[in-house]
């Protein structure tokens, strides 16, 4: 049975990002997937690496407890899929301030590099309807080089093209729904493709 971690970065119980962690783990486990999923927004936790976890880090000592659990389990998975807003051509805060005190400290030495080769890591992100110009696809690829191979693809890790998920704001609740099963298609179609060394 696939394993699968999905980190939701948004710090809202509800809208549309909400609603479709909600359908896409739902349609995981329909196809065998065992899901685990970390709401950032309802996590006891603290999005600032703190001083002293960098010098123990290039120490090699063991990281705090609350660090550890995430750990744990993004060890246990063998998918990292994560589902976030874009804020400012990135992460929102809540995220970044995850990945920086999980994943980074963890990603030095060629041993982990390796390792990290056997996970695959998937991005669904929403565009701010809010920006003041649309972005193009110009824009995008700029951002997903940023967010994506800049960050995972040097840590090791297996990744894949984001998947862009435009304003929902004007779709009325049969073409969300319809939009929902397509976002999950494509996901499927790029964890296929993954899968054969395609991306």
């Amino acid at each position: 049975m696939q394993k699968t971690l999905i980190i939701y970065g948004d710090n809202k119980n509800e809208g549309y990002l909400h609603e479709l962690t909600n359908s896409i783990s739902k349609n995981l486990v329909d196809h065998t997937h065992s899901v685990d999923i970390i709401r950032l927004n309802e996590e006891p936790f603290y999005p600032i690496r703190l001083e002293f976890e960098e010098k123990i880090s290039k120490m090699g000592i063991e990281p705090p407890l609350d660090v550890h659990n995430y750990l744990d389990r993004i060890e246990n998975a063998q998918e990292v899929i994560f589902i976030f807003p874009l804020w400012w051509s990135g992460y929102p805060a809540i995220l970044k301030g995850f990945i920086d005190r999980i994943f980074i400290p963890k990603n030095y030495d060629e041993e982990t590099l390796l390792y990290n080769q056997s996970k695959r890591i998937y991005l669904i992100t929403q565009v701010d309807p809010n920006d003041i110009s649309p972005l193009t696809k110009e824009d995008k690829s700029k951002i997903a080089w940023c967010i994506n191979d800049s960050l995972w693809g040097k840590m090791g890790y297996t990744i894949s093209p984001v998947i862009w998920v435009e304003d929902n704001s004007k779709l009325s609740y049969r073409d969300e729904e319809d939009r929902k099963s397509r976002i999950f298609s494509k996901l499927l179609a790029k964890k296929n493709d993954t899968l054969l060394g395609k991306d």
